[in-house]
């Protein structure tokens, strides 16, 4: 028995009077999870958006051809990620001409999601979402499900800044059944998990936040797509600095 309490003495002195918890010593699932990720960010920084997006908009040329529709396309979406209003106004413009010359009526609709989600660059909310749900039904109609899809996913990253995170992941639910019946799939699941992982960093649900920035990994590993990856690293210092881990948030 004095054994017994000597020992418990001992772990009071080392753990309280040391100044350290055991809980302190302990690391948290969430910074486990999240340092398991660094190493990964760091081997995929040369797939960020910003090594290939000036390669993205040399290869697009003023050919009304369906291979530079999709190459209009994919610098669309680089710069969608990025949030860059004029390049997105400008491509939105030019993917419009060349898809009505091709009456390609699906990629004419996908111009116009873009144009809508430029509003909301500019602070109008409201009049983005509102133009984004009237086309959501224009091409439900049409099952066009690469312009359903990108609308679901654009809402899901826009209604948070009117507060309504929990219709935000209502929007990316509607999305991801709808992802099998779209075109392009790897690229829109790519971006809808990007979206997932800002909105539960937003709602401060960190571990699912960790959840779908692996997803996003995952998806770059094993496709050879590129993705915002520096935002992603940003997601995950937030994990790491909520848990008090600073020095490897600075990693």
């Amino acid at each position: 028995r004095c054994a017994v309490s000597f020992i418990v003495v001992f772990l009071i002195n080392v753990l309280v009077l040391g100044g350290t918890s055991w809980a302190e010593h302990e690391k948290t699932g969430k910074v486990v999870a999240a340092e398991k990720l660094l190493p990964r960010i760091e081997k995929l920084y040369s797939r960020d958006l910003h090594y290939i997006l000036s390669k993205a908009d040399e290869a697009v040329t003023n050919d009304v051809t369906e291979e530079n529709l999709d190459r209009i396309y994919q610098a669309l979406e680089y710069h969608y990620y990025l949030e860059n209003q004029d390049r997105i106004l400008e491509l939105s413009n030019q993917m419009k001409q060349v898809a009505q010359a091709l009456n390609k009526s699906s990629f004419v609709r996908m111009a116009a999601v873009y144009r809508a989600y430029c509003l909301a660059l500019e602070g109008k909310y409201k009049e983005a979402i509102v133009s984004l749900e009237n086309q959501l039904q224009q091409a439900l109609n049409q099952k066009d499900f690469l312009t359903v899809v990108t609308i679901y996913d654009a809402l899901a990253a826009l209604v948070p800044f009117q507060e309504e995170y929990y219709v935000a992941l209502q929007y990316a639910d509607q999305a991801s059944r709808l992802l099998s019946k779209a075109p392009y799939q790897d690229r829109l699941r790519l971006h809808l998990y990007y979206t997932l992982t800002y909105i539960y960093t937003e709602l401060g649900d960190l571990e699912r936040a960790l959840d779908f920035a692996t997803l996003v990994l995952d998806i770059v590993e094993e496709t050879g797509l590129y993705s915002d990856i520096s935002t992603i690293a940003y997601n995950i210092v937030i994990v790491l600095q909520d848990e008090k881990e600073y020095d490897l948030s600075r990693r």
